[in-house]
């Protein structure tokens, strides 16, 4: 039952990794603004947190997830789609 459940650092890192990722999407509709902006700004937030939803929620090791994380917060559109095309996939 230990496995299933998330643990205090994966936890911690999916929030600041969050935090980091609603940071970005603020910062980057003050500079694009309008329905184009949204849109631009909706998109990455969406794709990032999904994957972060997914990779937190794997069986993989703690550390491929943390990894994973860092890759997603550092490249929200590349980073998810590389987790789920050849991450998720790979065990």
């Amino acid at each position: 039952m230990a496995g299933t459940r998330m643990t205090l650092i994966e936890i911690l890192l999916a929030l600041g990794a969050a935090a980091v990722l609603i940071l970005a999407v603020v910062l980057f509709l003050a500079i694009v603004p309008g329905l184009l902006g949204v849109l631009a700004g909706a998109i990455p937030f969406l794709l990032a947190v999904a994957g972060l939803y997914s990779c937190l929620r794997s069986k993989k090791p703690r550390n491929v997830k943390v990894l994973w994380v860092i890759i997603i917060v550092l490249a929200p559109i590349l980073g998810p789609l590389l987790w789920f095309l050849w991450g998720s996939a790979n065990t």
